[in-house]
This record gives structure tokens, C-alpha cells and sequence, in this order.
């Protein structure tokens, strides 16, 4: 049996089957609004803001099987990666639980929004709300990911949204707000 657990990880592990699961991810990320704000212009972003409680977290998801987080990239490393030149700031802007509420985390935010030429806002579910036996009797974000949301957004329109979850939310309160959404699911 370990000899079998050994051979599993490994092969699910193997370099061609990670390139295959992240080709897997970026074509399923799904555009669900643009209001002329994607793809951000080159020449018009100096500064790039990346917020939410999910932009510096390698979001894994709930069917990982054997994924390592040290294998994935956050939205804010991959920026980083991506554009070494940018000017870059993060801030997390309120917490991944669903009655967590901090006004001074989503200022914070607000004030990195403003300084910046376009915002990634980074909302959603953890990896552990979602799966078997995980339903909620709420399916919209948190109250302080949609305060984060419209606060930031009334500072900063050049912003995208980037919802990570694992099944369908309700955004019908919200997508209002949003000038662009991403769905990226849980990519890992």
C-alpha cells in the first residue's frame, strides 16, 4: 500500500502534471464583466495595488489531493514575477472568515487603492468552505469582502476583482460594484 501512496504522489506530482494542472487553471478562469478595465494598460500602471484575503495566499482548493502549497503561486507573487519593474503593494483588507469584520484593515486597503494606478482585489471562499459537506446556508461573500469591495472600488474604478471559490456564489448585491470579475475558482 505505501509503495502504491509513493508511486501516486510521485506521479501526480511529476513536472508535466503540474504544467497540465496550471494550463488547466488559466483556461478555466472565466471573465465574467469588463468595463474597459482589462487588460490593465502598460503604459497607464506604475503602481499596482494587490488586496483581498486571498491575493498572497496560494489557493489550493478543496480536491488538492497531494498539492503543496510551496508548488503554487498568489496572485501577489505571480504580479511580482510577472512584473519585476511594477511597483507593487499589498494589503490583505479584511480577514478569510465569514463574520470577521476590521474597519482599520479595509482602510488600509483604501489607502493602498488610491495611491495606485490599478487594483487586483482578491475575495472569495477558503479551499475548506466548499466539498463535500460543506453547505452553507449563505452563498454571498462576507460582509467585510463586500465592504472591501465597494469601498476600494469607489477609490479606484480601474479595478479587477478576482473571485476564488468552489462552487457558484451570489453576487447579485455586489457585481453592481464590480468594473471587472474574474472567477478563477480554486486553481490549485
Amino acid at each position: 500500500k505505501k509503495f502504491a501512496q509513493k508511486i501516486l504522489i510521485g506521479t501526480l506530482s511529476a513536472t508535466a502534471h503540474r504544467e497540465m494542472a496550471r494550463t488547466a487553471a488559466e483556461k478555466s478562469a472565466v471573465l465574467l464583466k469588463n468595463e474597459n478595465v482589462l487588460p490593465f494598460r502598460k503604459d497607464a500602471v506604475k503602481k499596482i495595488a494587490v488586496l483581498g484575503p486571498f491575493a498572497d495566499r496560494v489557493m489550493l482548493g478543496s480536491w488538492s489531493c497531494h498539492g503543496k502549497e510551496e508548488d503554487g503561486v498568489s496572485v501577489l507573487q505571480g504580479v511580482r514575477n510577472l512584473l519585476p519593474n511594477l511597483e507593487t503593494v499589498f494589503s490583505q483588507g479584511c480577514g478569510d472568515k465569514i463574520n470577521e469584520f476590521d474597519n482599520a484593515l479595509i482602510a488600509e486597503a483604501v489607502e493602498k487603492a488610491k495611491e495606485s494606478d490599478a487594483v487586483i482585489l482578491c475575495v472569495g471562499e477558503r479551499s475548506d468552505m466548499s466539498g463535500e459537506s460543506m453547505s452553507r446556508a449563505e452563498l454571498r461573500l462576507s460582509k467585510a469582502q463586500r465592504a472591501l469591495i465597494k469601498e476600494v472600488v469607489k477609490v479606484n474604478k480601474n479595478t479587477a476583482i478576482v473571485l476564488f471559490c468552489g462552487r457558484p456564489l451570489v453576487l447579485t448585491d455586489i457585481l453592481d460594484e464590480m468594473p471587472a470579475l474574474v472567477v478563477a475558482w480554486q486553481p490549485g
